[in-house]
């Protein structure tokens, strides 16, 4: 609690107070992890982050939470928040270097590394932008298995009713998921069973 004292006595008590009331614990929290946040970028006084890193910092499940935060502490003057065009939030507290060496000299260190914290995000980013491709490709040679059928159908009986495509799909993707089939493996069965007008 030492350092406590020393950051309340370098900042206006009667903020931290009315953060207190507005958002009990969460706004204690969501104050001195910002400060670290930006300890650890630097003397500069700002920081550029993402939401999602800054939520998880905080300790915060929601980002309507996090910004009405950083909107009270903007419009106590305490920081700035501008958006960037790369999607990550520049903050900046204009009087950081005033008690930045208490605080520095206090701060418990951050329980993960922010830049860490950073990589992992891009890398979960690029995971699903990988992940979304593959489904995607997965996706269209479905459909082209359903294509197949209905085109077979059709042979068989010109007033064939068009499908619904996505029950088809999902069907598909439980045959090769859970079932283990090939897609070759499908279309041969699609083959048989069309190959005959019964």
């Amino acid at each position: 609690m030492k350092w406590y004292k020393h950051m309340t006595n370098a900042m206006n008590d009667l903020f931290i107070r009315d953060l207190e009331t507005e958002f009990g614990d969460a706004g204690y929290v969501f104050w001195f992890k910002t400060l670290e946040l930006i300890g650890s970028q630097g003397d500069d006084g700002k920081m550029d982050i993402s939401e999602t890193v800054w939520r998880q910092v905080i300790h915060s499940r929601r980002t309507d939470h996090l910004r009405r935060l950083y909107a009270f502490a903007t419009q106590r003057g305490k920081l700035e928040v501008e958006s960037l065009s790369n999607g990550l939030l520049r903050v900046k507290c204009a009087k950081f270097a005033e008690y930045s060496d208490n605080f520095t000299k206090y701060q418990k260190p951050l329980q993960s590394n922010f830049k860490v914290t950073l990589k992992q995000e891009e890398d979960k980013k690029k995971n699903r932008i990988e992940e979304d491709k593959s489904t995607k490709i997965l996706a269209d040679s479905y459909y082209k298995i359903c294509d197949i059928l209905y085109s077979k159908m059709l042979i068989n009986d010109s007033k064939a009713k068009k499908p619904d495509y996505e029950k088809w799909v999902k069907e598909i993707d439980a045959l090769i998921r859970i079932d283990k089939r090939t897609e070759k493996e499908i279309t041969d069965v699609i083959d048989f069973c069309q190959s005959d007008s019964f």
